[in-house]
């Protein structure tokens, strides 16, 4: 016997939803977004390499001698960045989204360095809190960016020396918020800053986009930045 039709105003039954292949319908769609993400990233990184053509790169502070400890549980001293063209940031695991934004920028740089290639280039983000950010903490939130474990170092340790580099070294704005409601209140830049072979600060980027610069120019001018300074001879002035 068949089923009566429905009457009016009556909506025939919704048919089953097969979760399983909608979970891969849009798995598949998100690998394939992220890889044509990661493949303008790198064309980025190549038209950086051949043209240059950034602004002139000025010569600030001196980073001074440091030692902290990186994820790995292992110390890490200034002197393993010694030859090396390097980015610097500051952040902390809890921050809820200025450094979720900067450090998604730092993975994308990051894909477009072909590290065979560009062995000379490192990536260093500092913990403002020290304290909360332990090694296994860093390195649990260094799994959700697929950062290399030899091209980007997550150091945490004396908060004072961490707080001086912010400072004197880097001139970037890092604070504690005395905030009873809320342990975990920071205030902190996100520029990414950019470091020679000799160890001397020569600008800096904003990550989080605050005058509304697309997030593809500014990696291109990070990428730029660091092409210009690979180029550069080690005691260029």
């Amino acid at each position: 016997m068949l089923p009566a039709p429905p009457t009016a105003g009556e909506l025939p039954p919704a048919a089953p939803v097969n979760r399983t292949l909608q979970w891969t319908v849009w798995s598949a769609l998100g690998l394939i977004v992220l890889g044509l993400l990661a493949g303008l990233v790198r064309q980025q990184w190549r038209a950086a390499e051949r043209h240059g053509g950034g602004a002139a790169l000025d010569h600030f502070n001196r980073v001074p001698d440091f030692s902290l400890t990186e994820r790995s549980g292992q110390p890490f001293g200034s002197s393993e960045l010694k030859g090396k063209v390097w980015l610097a940031s500051f952040f902390f695991t809890a921050c809820p989204g200025p450094c979720l934004r900067m450090n998604d920028r730092l993975q994308e740089i990051q894909h477009a360095l072909d590290h065979d290639k560009h062995g000379d280039v490192r990536i260093v983000s500092f913990s403002i809190a020290p304290e909360m950010d332990t090694p296994e903490v860093l390195r649990k939130y260094a799994e959700r960016f697929h950062a290399s474990p030899s091209q980007w170092l997550f150091l945490t340790g004396d908060r004072t020396r961490i707080y001086d580099l912010a400072h004197e070294v880097f001139t970037l704005a890092v604070k504690k918020v005395d905030d009873p409601a809320d342990p975990n209140a920071y205030v902190h830049s996100t520029r990414i800053a950019l470091v020679d072979r000799e160890g001397i600060v020569r600008g800096s980027f904003d990550a989080t986009n605050p005058d509304g610069t697309p997030n593809d120019e500014v990696i291109q001018q990070v990428l730029t930045g660091v092409g210009e300074l690979l180029r550069e001879a080690p005691d260029a002035k």
